[in-house]
């Protein structure tokens, strides 16, 4: 989310304005990468934005570098419960922020929303359902969902 200057959290209009950026969008695009262990899912931002998509009913699009894109579709043709293990690994306390106070506004508002076990559930219930889409989709045809290049 580039409407959203993270490092101002502190600022009472910060927080509040990701549901409303969220709500003003289309999608919202989550990068896997690495595929397997994406660090969207070690970052308190990114979850939030991510539960914030799914509370707005708006899409979540997986996005991948190309190269973990080939990585992925190999390995969903060999073994589809790799999506389970992904799964997992998530746990939005073990989640970090680089400024520890942006980690604990975020935690202050999930706990006074709908909490982290519920948070948990939703996010990876609703990956799961992006991943198995990108499963099928390039396994068995179709190319229309984004890739990225890493810088």
């Amino acid at each position: 989310i580039f409407a959203i200057n993270q490092h101002r959290l502190g600022e009472a209009t910060e927080l509040p304005s990701i549901p409303r950026v969220i709500q003003a969008s289309e999608a919202v695009l989550f990068t896997l990468n690495p595929w397997n262990s994406p660090k969207t899912l070690t970052r308190v931002w990114c979850l939030w934005e991510f539960l914030q998509a799914v509370k707005s009913e708006k899409k979540v699009l997986p996005t991948m570098p190309q190269r973990e894109e080939s990585n992925f579709v190999q390995t969903m043709r060999q073994d589809p419960s790799m999506i389970e293990g992904i799964l997992t690994t998530i746990d939005v306390l073990h989640a970090n922020a680089t400024v520890i106070k942006d980690k604990e506004v975020i935690f202050e508002e999930i706990d006074g929303s709908l909490g982290v076990d519920e948070m948990n559930s939703l996010v990876k219930q609703n990956l799961k359902l992006c991943l198995q889409g990108v499963a099928i989709d390039r396994c068995f045809g179709g190319n229309d969902l984004p890739s990225v290049d890493v810088f």
